[in-house]
């Protein structure tokens, strides 16, 4: 969302970008075809409990990798033990409702974002996750359609975390974009 809103606002300051399977920044479907991912997001991400310990952090962010890996687990765990420093356990239980209702965040989307793409006259590649339950292909497929020079590449066999969990087939996709 916000390397879109960037590129829409200071289009100097962008020369392409890149967006990877990101749930901020893709279109809803409409009507009931949106049911099946926002029910993954709210199993994925508005679980109240999960600041309670580092465990249960860990286990409610396992739809980001589908297969173990030792540097997300680090990350996470890092991550939980800075959000509970800066006191953002205390922030999550005090979310407005435009945070945890996927309805309404979808006012973001439209009013910022998806309007403007259209405009932007830089390449912009879709770096997408053929396994993320919470932003589906068929999102990305969307949003492709708001974008005057996009390109979609869908990765298979990864989670919402595809940059980590097939990092060597993410990274020659991005040498060979910015070439």
């Amino acid at each position: 969302f916000m390397a879109a809103r960037i590129a829409i606002v200071e289009p100097a300051r962008a020369r392409s970008l890149v967006l990877i399977t990101t749930g901020g920044t893709a279109p809803y479907l409409g009507g009931d075809a949106d049911n099946t991912w926002i029910a993954a997001c709210e199993a994925a991400y508005n679980d109240p409990d999960k600041l309670r310990s580092e465990e249960a952090y860990i286990a409610s962010l396992k739809h980001l990798m589908r297969s173990p890996d030792d540097r997300l687990d680090t990350l996470l765990r890092a991550g939980y033990h800075r959000a509970i420093a800066a006191g953002q356990d205390a922030m999550f239980e005090n979310f407005p409702e435009s945070e945890t209702d996927y309805q309404l965040y979808r006012n973001l989307q439209e009013t910022y974002v998806l309007p403007f793409l259209g405009d932007l006259a830089i390449p912009t590649l879709l770096l997408w996750s053929g396994d993320d339950p919470t932003v589906p292909v068929s999102r990305a497929e969307l949003l492709l359609e708001h974008l005057a020079d996009g390109e979609l590449v869908v990765i298979d066999g990864a989670g919402h975390n595809v940059m980590i969990e097939k990092h060597e087939e993410c990274n020659d996709l991005l040498r060979a974009f910015a070439k």
